[in-house]
This record gives C-alpha cells, sequence and structure tokens, in this order.
C-alpha cells in the first residue's frame, strides 16, 4: 500500500465529516453576544466540531498554465481541490491554449517568476505532504525544483511526484531538448513516484526515440516482456520507488505498467467508446486528446493516499475513460480535452 491503514482510515473520516458534520458547524453569526453564556456554549460547539475534522493532504503543483483547454494546472487544480486537497500552484509557463489542435499557440517561458516565487516560498517556511510537477518551460526550472528542498521536513519530508513531461509519439515536444531531458533526470531521481510514457521512458534512458516504433511493432507478448525490462532499468537507475508507465498500446488495449520493489504488473484501461458504434478505437481516442496525461496524474495522486498503487492506477485510468466519455456524449472537440468537470464530486 502506498499509504498507510492509518491514512486510509483518516481520509474515510475525512469524507464523513466534509459530507455531514462540516455541514452542520454553526457559522460565527450564530453567537449571540447579549446572552455571553449561550454564545460559550455554541463557540464550544464549534471547537467540537473541528477537533473532529482532519487536516487535508497540501500539495505544491508545478505545471503549465494554459488559458483554454483542460491540460495542465487547469485540471490538476480542480481535481485536487474538489477532492479535498489543498493546493498552492505555480506556472512554469503560460500558454494561449493547450498546444495540440489550436494552431499557432502562444508560449510564454516564465522561469523569472519561477525562480523568484521559490525564493518567496522559502521565506515562509512552507511545508507540503506532495511535491507535484508536471510540465515544466525550461530546463534553469527543473534545475532550480530539484535544488529546492525547503519543502522537506526533516521528520515529515514531503513525497516526490514528478510526471517527466518531456514528448510523446516517438518525439520531444517543441520546447523540449536535451537540456530539458538532462534536467528532468536530475529532477527524477529519488522520486516516489514517476509517471513517464513510452517516449519519455527511452528520452531519460538516453535510448534513441526511433526505438519506440520497433517496440510497438513488436507481438504482444515480446512488447510486455520488452517494455517491463526497460521500466525496471529506469526505475532501479534513478532509484524510485514507484514507477507507473502509461499509455501503452497492447493490442485494441491501453496499459499502464506499474512497477515497485513489491510489485510489477499491467493494468489496462477500460473502454472510452461511449457506444459500440461511436467513433474511433479507443487508442486512436487517447492519442488524439490532449490533457488526458495531466487528468491521469491528478487523479492518481489523490487516490494514492487511500489507495495501493495498481488500485489508484486503476481508479485514474477510469476516471480517464469516464471523463472521455463524457466529452464524446456532449459533442466536444477532442483538442478541448476529456470532460472531467461531469465526474467530479460535488463541492460541499
Amino acid at each position: 500500500m502506498v499509504a498507510s491503514e492509518a491514512g486510509a482510515s483518516e481520509v474515510r473520516s475525512c469524507e464523513v465529516i466534509r459530507g455531514k458534520a462540516a455541514a452542520s458547524v454553526p457559522s460565527t453569526s450564530e453567537i449571540e453576544p447579549r446572552d455571553a453564556q449561550k454564545g460559550a456554549s455554541k463557540v464550544r460547539v464549534c471547537e467540537a466540531h473541528a477537533r473532529e475534522l482532519c487536516r487535508p493532504p497540501r500539495v505544491a503543483c508545478f505545471h503549465d498554465f494554459s488559458g483554454h483547454g483542460a491540460a495542465g494546472l487547469n485540471v490538476a487544480l480542480p481535481v485536487l481541490s474538489a477532492h479535498g486537497w489543498r493546493v498552492s500552484a505555480l506556472p512554469g509557463a503560460i500558454l494561449s491554449t493547450q498546444t495540440d489542435g489550436f494552431g499557432d499557440y502562444v508560449f510564454r517561458d516564465e522561469t523569472a517568476f519561477f525562480q523568484d516565487a521559490l525564493r518567496h516560498w522559502e521565506t515562509l517556511n512552507l511545508r507540503f505532504d506532495w511535491i507535484y510537477s508536471g510540465f515544466l518551460g525550461s530546463a534553469r526550472q527543473m534545475e532550480v525544483l530539484s535544488e529546492t528542498h525547503f519543502f522537506a521536513d526533516a521528520e515529515t519530508p514531503a513525497k516526490r511526484f514528478v510526471d517527466p513531461v518531456l514528448g510523446d509519439g516517438g518525439v520531444l515536444y517543441d520546447t523540449m531538448g536535451e537540456l530539458e531531458v538532462a534536467a528532468m533526470w536530475w529532477l527524477s531521481r529519488g522520486a516516489d513516484l514517476l509517471t513517464p510514457n513510452l517516449t519519455e521512458l527511452l528520452s531519460l534512458l538516453g535510448q534513441p526515440l526511433s526505438e519506440e516504433a520497433r517496440l510497438l511493432a513488436l507481438p504482444v507478448d515480446e512488447l510486455k516482456k520488452e517494455v517491463a525490462a526497460l521500466a525496471e532499468k529506469l526505475r532501479r537507475k534513478l532509484e524510485v520507488k514507484n514507477l507507473v508507465l502509461t499509455g501503452i498500446p497492447l493490442g485494441t488495449d491501453i496499459a499502464c505498467f506499474v512497477a515497485s520493489d513489491t510489485i510489477q504488473a499491467y493494468v489496462c484501461a477500460p473502454s472510452v467508446r461511449a457506444r459500440e458504434d461511436a467513433g474511433a478505437a479507443q487508442s486512436a481516442l487517447i492519442a488524439h486528446m490532449p490533457g488526458t496525461g495531466d487528468l491521469f496524474a491528478a487523479w492518481l495522486l489523490k487516490g494514492i493516499e487511500s489507495l495501493s498503487l495498481v488500485d489508484a492506477v486503476r481508479e485514474a485510468m477510469q476516471a480517464v475513460a469516464d471523463s472521455m466519455r463524457a466529452s464524446q456524449l456532449l459533442g466536444l472537440s477532442p483538442a478541448e480535452g476529456p470532460c472531467f468537470q461531469s465526474i467530479l464530486p460535488a463541492m460541499r
């Protein structure tokens, strides 16, 4: 289990309190100053409820922000907040839209702001349960983040989740090059959780990206064997506790490979088709709907506080499939990204 039994119990108790007890906590406006004894009684009731509340998990989220499209912080902030997390966020880049499907997007590297903001955070003595990094705007941002240790407390160090966003489909993204790959390698070292796709796995291993086409042309059994060996090689090389290799096509299925010291397993995605005759095969849909990786990462993060790693991966894959199905049923353009708002829990 990624989370302890105590942690799982704490999460369940939080859900009960958010749904019932928290809703009944009297507001300060109910305390009537003209009746001191009555007011004191109501204050005690408030304090009693407050003692029952558990502290929500806190995460520092480093990602890009797109003005339009379901990607980066546009996904992480609502998903984690809706599930009761307190999120502090810094964008490494600002874009007019997400990068796939909207033509000539505007990209602004925010490295100077990123460094200044981190220095300010250092003065605040902030502490987090998790540090989650996704798309970063430059190699310098990756270096600064990898050198920043003020998040970690000596007694309760923050866990690190690195989604090493570098490329997909056998090519690096426009803003990524050799410097960014090298910097991401250092940022990923010792992570508690790492979630590369096959392109990013090969990049971090220093292997040619053309190797991806060869792997995907193999029979499924051979593909699974070679990919598992590569994933375990990277996990050990980077001393990563848990590695989830995402988006592996296995015939008509899309799978993740989960690797840790205690488990190695493939987890297949549920079908994303809204009905049998609807649109393309699920592998094509996933390949052409941007933002699914960011949604998977955010949902995985919220799940690992209370679930085993395999169950958290399975739940995150289900969330992606349900969101894509909602996008299909609503007739949304794939460029808009997955409609995850349809599956978020109601805010109380």
